[in-house]
């Protein structure tokens, strides 16, 4: 049996940002160039927040959907966690633990710069 302590994580790694400040750019460069070089021979998944997985997705769907608007702040962080909370436990942990690198196109920092100040 093999320990997870002798087995190598993966990485995660955020790209965040404003709108227009080039991240959707800096991740096709990753998917198509960078990552030829820097991680060879290991797996490196992509996601994005909000969303991310399949339940995520669904929330991601009602957080930009045309009814959003009629939420409050509170609702939309409840939202946004609740979210975070499906990614992490089903996509994001998972993938770390079995080595595998996770880049999220954005992830805590724009909760906080779109629920808590937006």
């Amino acid at each position: 049996m093999i320990s997870l302590n002798h087995m190598k994580k993966g990485t995660f790694i955020v790209i965040e940002g404003g709108e227009g400040c080039g991240k959707s750019t800096l991740l096709e460069y990753l998917r198509e160039e960078a990552l030829k070089v820097l991680w060879r021979e290991e797996k490196v998944a992509f996601t994005r927040e909000p969303g991310g997985s399949p339940f995520a997705e669904e929330i991601r769907l009602l957080m930009l959907g045309s009814l959003s608007k009629q939420a409050n702040g509170l609702t939309q962080f409840g939202l946004a966690w609740a979210s975070r909370a499906d990614h992490i436990k089903n996509l994001i942990r998972p993938h770390l633990e079995n080595g595998i690198h996770v880049i999220s196109d954005r992830f805590d920092s724009s909760t906080y710069a779109y629920q808590v100040h937006g």
